[in-house]
């Protein structure tokens, strides 16, 4: 890491005449002193503050790496708690945005397995109710056969739509 250049004042103490009789003179000495003495204060503010931000900026790095490396080396990250995180040198804002994150996601997990099951027994009511319209042709007789036939191939385009619109529907969720 390398060091800041503190620019230089633009005026030095070696630059500061001794008071004249004159106050005007003695006055714009005592303002350009000032100045000097602003400038300089000014700028090692600015260091300061340049040197805090390069500060905070590792402390975040450290943080992070802090974490990834306690997600890599637990067995079950879902079960690190805030805690386990901040002992881990994970600064706690950090930790605790890890753990909303991670809650967030086993919801929306949950929501779509809850989709998911819901639009899969819907499909199965509804190829239980297409099987049974099969089943209920008699096909003891040439046209039992024909109309059952007709039935079925009914039956898989209607159970393809139906599928297709379940698809659709769960993929708007």
């Amino acid at each position: 890491m390398g060091g800041f250049q503190v620019a230089r004042p633009t005026m030095f103490a070696a630059d500061i005449q001794p008071p004249q009789s004159n106050p005007s003179q003695m006055l714009q000495t005592f303002m350009a002193m000032r100045n000097a003495n602003l400038q300089y204060q000014g700028m090692q503010q600015e260091q300061q503050m340049r040197a805090l931000q390069i500060q905070e900026g590792q402390i975040g790095q450290q943080s992070r790496r802090a974490l990834v490396n306690k997600i890599n080396s637990s067995d079950d990250p879902a079960s690190l708690g805030l805690d386990d995180l901040v002992k881990a040198g994970v600064q706690p804002e950090e930790a605790d945005a890890f753990l909303k994150a991670q809650a967030q996601h086993k919801q929306n997990v949950a929501q779509q397995d809850a989709s998911t099951r819901s639009a899969l027994a819907a499909v199965d009511e509804e190829a239980a109710g297409q099987a049974q319209a099969v089943r209920n042709i008699d096909p003891s007789t040439t046209a039992g056969q024909a109309r059952r036939q007709k039935q079925y191939e009914t039956a898989r385009q209607n159970m393809r739509d139906y599928v297709n619109a379940q698809n659709s529907f769960s993929r708007l969720r």
